[in-house]
């Protein structure tokens, strides 16, 4: 019974993953890696120009939810992606406005990927195309979101989001589905 175990538990992670597009794991962290050395520096005055947005929101939380959304924004085009997505997160959590709502949940997915979190990149954008089916991009983000479980080798999530994916939207995920969709690239280096 013991060596019966043992020989499922090997032969189950043998294999890096189901679908082709399957990144190995030591070329996934040399991407990532890549990804965040090249991410421009932060801009720090720009960052300064944010704190207004966040004081404002920290005073009356509950009133001023919106203003999370606006400092979110400006965080992310100062450079500074972990407080923009944090911020975000706060607007996703607490913020009333449907449409900013659907903004932010874009603006996280992007800036997940920006940063090299890919697995958070797929949740966001798979909450996006749930809540927002019928939105245009929608079908387009629960794509790239399956494309990326495949990269990752995340064959369970891959394949419940392809089963939404035919559901919804009468797309078939077989293997062509990600053949120009490649979200997990090493990035062009700096000349």
């Amino acid at each position: 019974m013991r060596s019966s175990l043992l020989l499922v538990l090997v032969a189950s992670t043998a294999f890096a993953g189901e679908f082709a597009e399957t990144i190995p794991r030591a070329d996934r962290e040399a991407i990532v890696k890549a990804i965040q050395a090249n991410l421009p520096p932060v801009d720090k005055a720009a960052v300064r120009a944010c704190q207004p947005l966040l004081d404002e929101y920290n005073k009356a939380p509950d009133q001023s939810a919106d203003k999370a959304f606006e400092a979110a924004g400006c965080l992310v085009k100062a450079g500074s992606l972990g407080a923009g997505i944090q911020t975000y997160k706060l607007y996703e959590r607490y913020g009333k406005d449907a449409l900013k709502r659907k903004e932010t949940l874009r603006a996280l997915a992007t800036s997940y990927e920006m940063a090299g979190y890919f697995s958070e990149a797929a949740e966001a954008g798979e909450r996006y195309a749930k809540m927002f089916a019928t939105e245009k991009d929608a079908k387009e983000r629960l794509v790239r979101a399956i494309c990326i479980r495949r990269q990752l080798g995340d064959d369970r999530e891959a394949k419940a989001a392809g089963m939404y994916l035919q559901r919804q939207f009468r797309t078939k995920p077989d293997a062509a589905l990600c053949a120009t969709v490649r979200p997990i690239a090493m990035p062009a280096t700096k000349p």
